[in-house]
């Protein structure tokens, strides 16, 4: 049958075979390159929203230090007005990041759950301002909502696809942890050393 065919449909053929197979097999490695540029599109925004819980942690450990600084000094209410504003900006940053991603179930779940923690927070700084809230009362107020964005940054790793990519976000969250450990012991100094001790 071969045989039968002129010599220019050989050579046809003898071409055209190739060409699909690289075609065919450029087109596989295109597919499977355009699957990893989105997964990492979305790791990246998900890395972003890591540093947006990051942030929302930072502000609240400081306001929580200025808050057990507030029961020793109730005139010095300058720099917690100060720090709630800023805290109150990262928890809007991370909200509307939220909204904006379209987060997997399982991390929507841990920013409502956030969110809840903190309402929460409005309540227990109120008591504050009212000189109402004790010194214990404001560390676990606050270690709440610290705690609940730690899970988030935990959902994150979890989720990750990329090794590298994992490495670096649970390092973020060791790093966090670190710092949320000391602050939980500064605050708890800071608060001995104004009662006298």
């Amino acid at each position: 049958m071969f045989a039968a065919l002129s010599i220019r449909t050989r050579l046809v053929l003898l071409v055209l075979v190739p060409l699909c197979a690289v075609l065919g097999y450029a087109s596989h490695l295109g597919w499977r390159d355009w699957r990893e540029a989105s997964a990492l599109s979305e790791s990246a925004q998900l890395i972003v929203f890591a540093g947006l819980a990051g942030d929302l942690m930072h502000t609240l450990q400081a306001e929580r230090g200025l808050s057990v600084g507030l029961l020793s000094d109730p005139k010095s209410r300058q720099p917690i007005e100060a720090a709630r504003p800023i805290a109150e900006q990262s928890r809007q940053a991370l909200l509307q990041a939220s909204q904006q991603l379209q987060l997997p179930p399982v991390l929507a779940d841990r920013v409502r759950e956030l969110e809840q923690h903190l309402a929460g927070l409005q309540g227990l700084r109120q008591r504050l301002d009212q000189g109402q809230a004790a010194e214990k009362e404001l560390v676990e107020g606050f270690a709440r909502p610290i705690d609940a964005s730690f899970a988030i940054i935990s959902s994150l790793i979890q989720m990750q696809t990329d090794a590298e990519l994992a490495r670096e976000t649970a390092s973020l969250q060791a790093l966090l942890c670190e710092k949320e450990f000391a602050g939980r012991e500064r605050a708890e100094v800071y608060a001995a050393l104004s009662r006298g001790m």
